[in-house]
């Protein structure tokens, strides 16, 4: 059987029959209009491809970006009391009347600070039933310990215990340095104030050397000990020096010779001249290229003396790592501050590196987290 060839399909004869008697000028203008039309419905199928499938497009070409955000404030564990070796959590309590301590409401076993209460800090307890008796247990110079929710902390060794009710009124008229926690009666048990102070420096356990510990003959050329330093070295009254071809022979001591001043010791810090202070942390945020790490804070000054403060009671020290001094300090550092005043800072340092650091102010440690 022999193969017929398909039909030719009329209207595309009839297009070509149409285009070919055209004159040149209208062909082109036509062949224009038609290349034009479909350019525009590619176009517009594109579009509406993107339209549909837009988060897939976005997706496949969009390149991944880090945006650097700013670190919170760290939350370093949640603020407790601790008293001796029991840990009490810490809540807040506000004053409602005047010279009135306020009333827990809470659940025995919390601890509650009764706010704006710094000299002395004044907590209010209930110890729950079946806990350790405070009044027997807690000896003399044991610790007392305030740990806030914004990594502050507050020291504190217990020194007296006063059974009865509280003086309400003395302990919010906030005339006396250090803390004050109010136990409250259990049942028929009467209830007692537990009452603590800073604890006192170490004093240093290195020797003052004086003439008097140099009046026994030395041997040979030892020269005798004095605090001061500069002082040409002496010989014992019986021993005289051997003679060297270039060194000089020093003279005995006269006995009508009075003895070199002897140098003060330095004053050791007392409750008097101690300095303490509360530190409010307020925020910590790392630059966005996390070269340097801002840290806002509050130090407010409790003792009884004004203080200065300056670059080198500031310092920043990651694990295992020297402390660093701080870049910046706004306002700029020294500053005065009179007792019971307050001083906010900004201060900058290096990234310490590492998962936390310490911040020094004056003697007290706060742990970053970050």
């Amino acid at each position: 059987m022999k193969l017929q060839p398909p039909p030719k399909v009329k209207i595309i004869e009839t297009i070509s029959k149409f285009i070919n008697g055209l004159e040149e000028t209208p062909r082109k203008v036509l062949l224009g209009g038609l290349i034009f039309f479909f350019i525009m419905a590619a176009s517009t199928t594109l579009l509406l491809a993107y339209y549909v499938y837009q988060s897939q497009v976005d997706a496949f070409f969009q390149k991944a970006t880090l945006t650097p955000t700013p670190t919170a404030a760290p939350q370093c564990i949640r603020p407790s009391l601790t008293l001796g070796n029991t840990d009490y959590p810490l809540d807040l309590l506000s004053i409602k009347t005047p010279g009135v301590l306020p009333a827990p409401s809470g659940a025995a076993g919390t601890a509650w600070w009764v706010s704006e209460t710094f000299s002395p800090f004044v907590f209010i307890l209930t110890p729950p039933l079946g806990s350790p008796d405070l009044s027997s247990t807690l000896a003399p110079g044991a610790a007392m310990l305030v740990q806030w929710a914004d990594c502050g902390r507050e020291e504190f060794v217990f020194t007296d215990l006063k059974t009865g009710a509280p003086d309400a009124k003395d302990l919010l008229a906030q005339a006396k340095p250090g803390i004050a926690v109010v136990i409250q009666p259990i049942g028929t048990a009467v209830g007692y104030v537990l009452y603590g102070q800073r604890p006192e420096p170490l004093k240093s356990l290195t020797p003052e050397l004086t003439l008097e510990q140099t009046q026994e003959p030395t041997q040979g050329l030892t020269p005798e000990l004095t605090l001061e330093q500069s002082q040409e070295p002496t010989y014992g009254p019986t021993q005289e020096p051997t003679s060297e071809p270039s060194q000089e022979p020093t003279p005995e001591p006269s006995p009508n010779r009075s003895p070199e001043p002897t140098r003060e010791p330095t004053q050791e810090p007392t409750k008097e001249n101690a300095v303490i202070i509360d530190i409010t942390f307020e925020d910590m945020i790392f630059s966005n290229d996390r070269q340097t790490l801002q840290i806002s804070l509050t130090i407010t000054n409790r003792g009884s003396q004004a203080i200065t403060i300056t670059n080198d009671d500031l310092s920043l020290a990651a694990e295992n790592q020297p402390p660093k001094a701080p870049l910046q300090v706004v306002p700029a550092l020294s500053q005065e501050l009179q007792p019971g005043a307050s001083l906010p800072l900004v201060i900058t340092f290096a990234n310490p590196g590492g998962q936390y650091a310490v911040l020094r102010v004056f003697d007290t440690t706060l742990d970053l987290f970050y």
